[in-house]
């Protein structure tokens, strides 16, 4: 899985290229064809394509994804301390861990014993009553704790913020 832009170089949100090809940035926003300097062509490329062909944009990395899972103001997967590896997560009374990566109770392909070294992410969440909607991937500024599975469950839908975006989704019929 590639991580995107989370390393902060530029310190900004950067808009997707209409060139699918032109997947890296460095030190500004403008597109370039390979991961360069600092930024090997896994580490830092903002795209990913499907087996169909298809390409996703940047669901780990540029902008936090508000998601329309939300409510968890209390009973939240624990512990609730900061960002934590999924590993050290454990079931809360209203939200699983299932409910955020699909673990290997319900997906077989999954290793359980996955984390961030793999860039899947990590979970943040702050004390009980606190924040309870669910925000997916990572910023630019979000370096390790980044990943497609990245949740944050520390905000409440009235926050706004230079670093969040959303996620366009459909549910098949």
């Amino acid at each position: 899985m590639t991580s995107g832009h989370t390393d902060n170089d530029p310190s900004a949100l950067c808009a997707a290229s209409t060139n699918d090809a032109l997947a890296w940035v460095e030190g500004s926003c403008t597109p370039i064809g390979t991961g360069g300097g600092e930024n090997a062509e896994a580490e830092q490329r903002r795209t990913f394509q499907l087996s169909s062909g298809e390409v996703l944009w940047d669901l780990s990395g540029n902008a936090m994804n508000w998601t329309s899972t939300g409510g968890y103001s209390t009973g939240k997967v624990g512990p609730l301390t900061g960002w934590q590896e999924y590993s050290a997560v454990y079931d809360g009374a209203s939200l699983l861990v299932s409910d955020l990566i699909p673990t290997n109770g319900v997906k077989i392909w999954w290793d359980d014993s996955w984390d961030s070294n793999e860039n899947i992410g990590q979970y943040y969440s702050v004390s009980e009553g606190s924040g309870g909607t669910i925000r997916r991937g990572g910023s630019y500024l979000n370096n390790t704790t980044y990943g497609l599975f990245t949740v944050s469950t520390s905000y409440v839908p009235t926050d706004t913020g230079s670093r969040l975006g959303f996620r366009c989704v459909a549910t098949p019929p």
